[in-house]
């Protein structure tokens, strides 16, 4: 390609594979939720290695999106390199406070049941437990 289209035809791509990324990344997201749920929430599939690589393709979706040369003349915004890379710095931070201080939620969470558990209450149906 001649001139600027090759540069678009990147940008272009960049996006499209972002683009698809992010769904995919929704759908294992889905599909995950969906199982954990199905399969009566156990704790072993909390920490399944499946889920990294789930977080893994939303994030590269992501910095696609924010990469993709094109949008100003054929080069990467500098708006769009600081924001990713504060937003990198800020993740990192963020995950190495958490897994320095360890912090018990517990508490907080159980706080949080009565507004955000059972909103149609469906424990409350009868018929008793779903069949096994």
């Amino acid at each position: 390609m001649a001139g600027g289209g090759e540069a678009r035809a990147t940008a272009l791509g960049l996006l499209i594979v972002g683009i698809w990324l992010s769904f995919l990344s929704h759908v294992g997201q889905t599909t995950y939720s969906l199982v954990y749920r199905l399969a009566d929430a156990p704790q072993w599939l909390l920490n399944a290695e499946v889920v990294p690589f789930i977080v893994l393709t939303s994030v590269v979706g992501a910095v696609l999106h924010v990469v993709a040369p094109g949008s100003v003349d054929g080069v990467v915004p500098r708006r769009n390199r600081l924001a990713l890379g504060a937003g990198v710095g800020l993740a990192v931070l963020v995950v190495m406070a958490l897994l320095i201080t360890r912090p018990d939620i517990k508490p907080v969470i159980e706080r949080t049941r009565p507004y955000i558990g059972d909103w149609f209450r469906t424990g409350e149906m009868p018929g008793g437990d779903p069949p096994a």
